[in-house]
Order: C-alpha cells, then structure tokens, then sequence
C-alpha cells in the first residue's frame, strides 16, 4: 500500500488543488455530498442517478473485501479509502459538468469498477497469505486506473473525442479529430483499456482462490476450464484468406504419429502469424479443456504466463511467491493429465527460451509461432509457412478496413502500392485503419502515402490493440552494424534472387573498402536477418520481401539512400563481367543472367533519387557492359532503356567520351537488328567521330568499330564505302595480331563481315574465303564445337546457298543448329538456324522434317511454316498460321508495310545477311 501512495503522490504532484480535494473525500457519503456541492446536481437526471448508486455499491463492496483481507496488515493509521472514493468524485463531477460527454465517461467508470466485481465472504487459513498478494495488486491497479481518469478529464475540460460501443472491447475507440492532442487520447485509451484487463484479471484471481479456499479437498481432479476464448490477444474481425492454413494447421495436428504434437508456424512479420494461431484457439475451443497462451520473446513472460496459468488451473501447490516451483507443477500437470490441452509458444525468437519450459512425454498440442524457419524446425519437424494473401483476399481486406465503398475509386497507381505490399496482412490493417480513421479517399491517401510513407509505418492506427507499428514489427529501429547496412543495400537490388557473392567484395580491385568487411561478417549478418524473418536464404541466393525493403528504404535518410546507392552501384560494377575490345560475351552469359535483374533494378533506383539529373560514369560503364550482353542475346526491348538511361547519364567530356561512345554504339546495335538501318548509320557515324579523336590509329578497338560501321553500310547499300571500312579494320587487326595485341578473335570477325560484304557485292568467292578464314582462326582459337564457329558456320551456308552449291549449304547450316542448340538452346540467332534449316526440308519435299520447329515465334518463320502446311494439304491451318503472320508484321512499324505476302516481304523484317 506504501507503493501505491508514493505512485499516487507523484501523480498529483503539479495539481496540488485536486491532491487536496482527493485525499478530503474518504467516504462514499462524501461522494455524494462533493457532488451535491457542484451546480449540476445527479438527482437532476434519474438514470445518471442510478448509475452512480450503482458504481459506488460496487466499490463500497470492493472496500469491504479490502478491509477484511488487509485489515491484519494494514497501518490502521493509513489513510487508502481516499484513493478510491476521491478520484470517483473527482469523475463524477466531471461527468456532471459535461452534459454532452458525461455518458461517456461513466462508461469508461463502469469498466473500471464492474471489473472488480468481488464474493462478499473472505477466507483465512493457508491460503490467506496468497489472497491478500492479489487483493493488494488488485487494489493498486484500480486506485491508479481511476486516478489516470481523473486527471485526463480535468486536463481536457472541453472533452475527449469518444463514442461509446456495445462492445466492452471497443467501448474507448479514438476517433478522427483535428485537436493537435489526438496522439495523447490515442495513448490514454490503450493504457485505460490495459488498466480494465489488469483489474479484471486480479480479480478473477482473487475469485480462483476464493474458490479454491472454501474447498474441502486439496487436491484438484479436474481443473478450471481454460477455453480458447480467454486467451488474451484480441481477434481481428476482419479475418480473410487463411481457411486452408487454419485446416492444414488442424490437419497436422491431429495427424501427428506421437504422444505430443508439434507445430511450428513461421513466416514474415506481420504475415499473420499470431493472428492464424488465435483464430485457431476460438474455432476449436470445445477441443480442449485448456488453452495455454505463452508470449515467449523473453524468459520473464514465459515464467509469468506458466506461473499464472498454474494459479488459474488452481493446481495443488501453487504459490503466487514461487514462480519457478509454479512452473514445475504446471509442467507436471502437462505430462500426466488426460485433460485436452494446447500450448500456444507466440513470438518465439530464441528457441533455447523454452528449454526448460518444454512438457515433453506429454500427449497435448503445442503451436508455436516464430519469424525464423531455423527457430520452427529447431522444435518440430512439422512446419507450417505461412504465405503472402493473394491479390484477391488482399483487395478484400483492405477495402472491408478502408471503407467497402472506396473500392469503387481503385486505379492502377493503387494497385501499384498493392503490389508493393505484397499480401502481408499488418500493411493492409494497419494502413486500411489510417485511412479509414483520417476518412481520405484513395486519391488523398496516394498523395499523402508518396511523401510520408515512413511516418504512416511508424505510428499505430485502428481499434485492434496490435503491439507493433509495422516500422517495429520489422525490427528496423533494432537492426545495427553489419545487419544495418546489409538491409539497407538489399534495398538498392530486385528482391527475388540475389547473389551473394554480389555482395562481397575483391579488396584487389584498388577500389574503396565494401561496407560489410568480411566474408564472415557478410555471412553473420545474412545469418542474423534469416533468423529475424527479414531476408530468406538458399546456398547461393537470398531474397527480401518487397515490403520489408520499402520500410527499410523509406526510413533511410536522402543521404544514406544516395551513399546506398553508391556502394550497390560499385559492388555491381566490380562483378558484372565487361565486354573487352569488342569481344563477345558468351563465356559469361550465366553469370550476365544472373545480375542484369539487379542492374535493372538499381536503374529504377536512380530514377527514383535522381530522376536522370545526375552525371555518373560508373553507372553509364555498367550499364555499357550490361547492355552489351543483352544486344548479344538479342534481348532488345530489354537492352534499349537501359541504354537511354546510360545516354542520359553518362557524361559527354574527357575519357567519360568513350563510354558515351560504347552506349552509342549498342543502340546503333538495338537499331541495327531490327533492321532500322538509317538510325543505326546516324549513330554509328557518332561513335566513329569519337573513337577517331580519342584512339590512336591501330587502337583495336578502332578496328571493331569499322568493320562493324562497314556492316551497317552494307545494309544502307552503300557497297564501297562498307569495304573500304572493311580492308581499314583488317589492316587494322592483322597488325595487332602480328604484334600478340589480341588472340585473332577480332580479326576472324573482321574476315567474317568483309565475307558478307564480298557476298552482297556478290563475288562469291571471296566471300568465301575470308568466311573459311575466319573459321581457321576460331578452330585453332576456341575450337569445333565453339558457338563462335557455328556462327561462321551458319554465314558460309548463306554463301554455299548463292553459289548453288545446296548440299554443302545445308550440311553448314545443320552443324551450325547442332552447335547452337547446345550452347545457346533459347536464343534468337538459334531461331534463325532452326528457320534456315526448314527452308532447306521444304525445298527438298521433307514437309515433316521443315515442321519441327512447331512454335515459331516470328512473323517471317511463321509465314514459312504457312508456305509448309498449305503443302502438305493442311490449307486450314496453313491459313489460320498465315493470317497471324500478316497481323504480327503489319505490327512493325520500322517499314513501309507491303501488302504483298511474300517470302521477300517477310525476309525485309531482318538484316538481309540473317536473312
């Protein structure tokens, strides 16, 4: 009781007046005469009169139970009535004054008061000692409950904004108003409502021994009935998408081949871990005699719980001043009882925290809720992961918490922000609630959400007493050092499949120290985040929720994002293989596959922070590289932003030039392959200007830029200029051979296209001979079986074809399919040999053998395969093919459309060497 005085004192510290009229008012009769003293009396209206009989009865029975349980300890001096009766007047009075509010606050004052509803009759004895522990804390609480009521009401005269609810649980609901003090009545209203559940939950204890103490027998041979009901975590009435992990958790329950059944729930924060285990306990309440709910993030809650479950259960032996032996009996009673029981472990982190808590060889359930995967299998080798909603149930949920009729104002950027946060059900609830408490349409709430994300993440919202915002649920505030900086680069990369040795960095590079700097630490960090459920991980990849990197992200300052963005941008630039002096890249197309997602990504990234107003030559480099590989792998629409983005970015002064150059000459290469030949001559134009000034005259990389230009000639139909372009890059490169600058690879492409030039100048001969040269090279060089050697392959049926001679023609081009179709199966260029050889089936009669490539996913192999079926007789289908042929090229813009459908048409749609 000393306590509670000196917690009380502090209270009325700064309100000395109120302190005063409190401590004069130590009776219920004083109650009534403070009330009668004010101007609006309580017998002015009958039902308020009546309702005040009612709560001070009420406490006037609580006190007498205090008096006749305390009074062998208590001070007779001690002055403890006051505490009570003083701050209901002080209530009261309130209530009085406010006509439009009073009904209100005697709601709140009935909560407080109907929860400790106490027998009249006390007990002595053993159990004694144990009553008077509860009736003191029960005392306590309401005295501080009342008092914290007394003196918000007196701090806000003009009244609290509440509405009052049918439901206790609701019946302190803030809502929406403008008063700059709303976050204070938001905090009041939780810690009222938490003050109502603690009176309550004394008071049944002071109940349960009550009950226990008029018993004649010591022993219990069937405890107090623990339903699903009563486990104290609030359900949410807005319960979607989770009927069959509420049937598979069920099913895996009932299942299990042991005594005890396990299951471990594990998944994301926020993802409805808790909530799914809590839906579970009321759907099968009647399946169980006791439902045992242990929060388990610290040791301390676990004993509380299974202490305090031991003195509900009234277990033989139990004493509220022995918490460990409590627990021991309860364990006890777990391992031998008949009775149907589950055990709920929430929010275990550790798994070692239950160790000693564990009801092994008994035949019960137990459930447990956890963020890491590690933590789940750690106790049962039956899992349960528990997924993201479906757009649909997310859809759902959101808009039955928004507001159902807002539905009707969803768009595209909505659906965009959805994605974002990727069925996790705390985002839907908790930014659903922000938007239904501040009555926004969707349109506002867009315009609020793109600049103020991070301060919606932070606070709380909605009628559900959630312990987290989702910024806490996600740990970020909690997340330091190497797991900090860890997080916060995975922001800048695509979330699904990250490498991770992206993230480790070659200190022999020369370049500045990573971030993260060692393997070890990386691992830890990775390690420590998969255990907290930020990141998953595999052997070689991890991967983060979307959502979890938008809270990450919008919480870094502009700084750390631009610092961020540095360092991702230097670990990708330092990994992604570079094209060398024009080489191809098809040694390191895997590792390119692997990254190019992360590069796109990091470019979505940039534009977000800079919107294309930042000069970085680093990125215009890794961006040159990366498009390069896509030009080889003719992934064209994939390739062209990138490059624009690399233009914009890269600056035009300096060596930065011949970067510009590079990105300049992979779009002339985009161009160049969709046959958009004059845009691909300006370009190339440009980078020749460059690579002229800033290289010297036998600089290979000169050399590749003018056979290459000379190509692009070739197709312009400008002949002569493409072979002089062509004798200048031989010379070129012949000359760099002889002094060991390269391997001959530059040189036998450099054979190659002055081969295509002789055979668009149809000298056939020549044409094949510098294609027969450049194939010596390759043999000697990579080899038979090289794709750079079926690639010659394919080119010298081209020419074996105009010479008449057919046989050795599709003899080239079948061992040039074979080649592609194991190095590079999925590849556009493999499409044109499978193309190339069923125009040699047709013209021989083989109709079966042209058809096996049955899916052509081309315009100009699509009309082929017509030109086949309608000469095997299949005239329907022939048509039915050519018909999609004529719709897919009247698509392509890049020509003058020639309604003619003939080979020659659809052999315009590429570059004639191809063709």
């Amino acid at each position: 009781m000393e306590n509670v005085r000196k917690e009380f004192d502090s209270l009325l510290k700064h309100t000395p007046d109120t302190a005063r009229s409190i401590w004069s008012i130590n009776t219920s009769e004083a109650v009534y005469d403070h009330l009668n003293s004010i101007n609006s009396k309580p017998n002015g209206r009958t039902t308020f009169s009546i309702r005040v009989d009612g709560i001070i009865e009420t406490l006037d029975s609580f006190l007498y139970v205090v008096r006749e349980t305390l009074d062998a300890i208590l001070d007779k001096n001690q002055e403890y009535e006051p505490m009570i009766w003083g701050s209901t007047a002080q209530i009261l009075a309130q209530a009085c004054e406010r006509r439009t509010t009073h009904e209100k606050v005697v709601f709140m004052l009935e909560d407080l008061t109907i929860s400790t509803a106490l027998p009249s009759s006390t007990i002595t004895g053993f159990r004694s000692k144990f009553l008077n522990c509860f009736v003191r804390r029960l005392f306590a609480e309401l005295a501080i409950g009342l008092l914290q009521l007394a003196l918000i009401l007196q701090k806000y005269p003009q009244g609290m904004p509440l509405y009052v609810s049918t439901s206790l649980e609701l019946r302190l609901t803030v809502l929406k108003a403008p008063d700059k003090k709303q976050p204070k009545f938001v905090e009041f209203e939780e810690g009222h409502i938490k003050a109502i559940q603690r009176v309550k939950a004394w008071a049944d204890r002071v109940k349960g021994v009550n009950s226990y103490g008029s018993s004649t027998s010591p022993l219990v041979s069937r405890p107090i009935r623990l339903s699903g009901d009563q486990i104290p975590i609030s359900l949410n009435e807005h319960f979607l998408g989770r009927e069959d992990d509420l049937r598979i958790l069920r099913h895996k329950l009932e299942s299990s081949t042991g005594c005890l059944s396990v299951v471990s729930i594990h998944g994301l924060p926020g993802i409805g871990k808790t909530e799914l285990v809590a839906q579970y306990c009321k759907r099968y309440r009647n399946k169980y005699d006791a439902c045992l709910w242990v929060t388990s993030d610290k040791q301390a809650k676990i004993i509380d719980a299974l202490s305090g479950y031991t003195m509900m259960l009234q277990l033989t032996g139990s004493s509220v001043e022995n918490e460990p032996r409590n627990v021991q009996i309860l364990l006890s009673w777990l391992r031998t009882t008949w009775v149907k029981w589950l055990v709920v472990f929430d929010n275990l982190d550790d798994p070692s925290e239950i160790n000693d808590f564990w009801p092994s060889g008994g035949s019960g359930h137990i459930i447990i809720t956890t963020r890491s995967h590690t933590t789940a299998e750690c106790w049962s080798a039956v899992t349960l992961q528990i997924p993201p909603l479906s757009p649909e149930c997310c859809k759902e949920l959101f808009y039955s918490i928004s507001g159902k009729h807002k539905i009707r104002q969803h768009n595209q950027q909505m659906d965009a922000v959805m994605r974002e946060w990727e069925g996790v059900p705390l985002a839907l609830n908790h930014i659903g609630s922000y938007i239904s408490s501040r009555r926004l349409s969707i349109e506002q709430f867009l315009k609020i959400y793109h600049d103020y994300a991070y301060e919606i993440y932070r606070s709380k919202y909605g009628k559900r007493k959630y312990p987290h915002s989702i910024a806490t649920a996600f740990s970020v505030s909690k997340v330091e050092g190497s797991n900090k900086l860890l997080l916060q680069s995975l922001c800048f990369l695509d979330p699904d499949r990250i490498p991770t040795d992206i993230l480790l960095w070659e200190s022999n590079t020369g370049q500045v120290a990573t971030r993260i700097p060692s393997a070890y630490e990386l691992y830890e960090a990775i390690s420590s985040l998969s255990e907290g459920g930020l990141v998953t991980q595999t052997d070689e990849y991890i991967a983060i929720h979307r959502f979890v990197q938008r809270v990450i992200l919008t919480g870094m300052t502009n700084a750390e994002r631009i610092s961020m963005f540095d360092h991702t941008l230097s670990l990708l630039y330092q990994k992604f293989p570079r094209e060398i002096a024009g080489k191809p890249m098809w040694e390191n197309w895997v590792q390119c596959n692997a990254y190019v997602p992360h590069v796109q990504f990091l470019c979505q990234r940039y534009n977000e922070l800079f919107k294309d107003s930042r000069k970085n030559v680093q990125l215009a480099e890794l961006l040159s590289s990366c498009t390069w590989y896509l030009v080889e792998r003719c992934l064209f629409t994939e390739a062209e932003p990138l490059i624009l983005i690399a233009q914009a970015v890269c600056p035009d002064q300096g060596q930065a030039s011949l970067t510009l150059a590079t990105v300049l000459f992979n779009l002339a290469g985009v161009r160049f392959e969709c046959n958009r030949i004059d845009e691909a001559l300006e370009l190339c134009k440009k980078v020749l200007t460059i690579r002229q000034q800033m290289l010297q005259p036998d600089d290979p990389l000169l050399g590749n830029t003018l056979y290459s230009i000379g190509i692009v000639y070739m197709e312009a139909g400008d002949l002569e200029e493409s072979l002089r372009l062509h004798l200048r890059a031989i010379e070129i490169h012949e000359d760099c051979q002889a002094k060991s600058k390269h391997d001959g690879s530059p040189t036998a492409m450099a054979y190659l296209d002055l081969g295509l030039c002789y055979w668009r100048m149809k000298n056939f001969d020549l044409a094949s001979m510098y294609i027969e040269k450049r194939l010596v090279i390759h043999e000697l060089t990579t080899g038979k079986t090289s794709l750079k050697y079926g690639q010659g392959l394919y080119y010298l049926s081209q020419v074996r074809e105009s010479q008449g001679k057919f046989k050795e023609a599709k003899r080239a081009a079948k061992e040039s399919l074979k080649i592609c179709q194991k190095e590079t199966p999925n590849e556009f260029k493999t499409g044109l040999g499978l193309h190339k050889v069923a125009t040699f089936y047709h013209r021989e009669g083989d109709l079966n053998k042209a058809l096996f490539d049955p899916n052509p996913r081309v315009a100009r192999s699509m009309f082929r395969m017509s030109e086949i079926l309608a000469d095997m007789g299949k005239a329907d289908e022939a048509v039915t093919i050519r018909e999609k042929a004529e719709l897919l090229r009247s698509t392509i813009k890049t020509f003058a459309y020639d309604p003619r459908a003939t080979v020659e048409a659809f052999d315009k749609l590429v570059p004639s060497f191809l063709a």
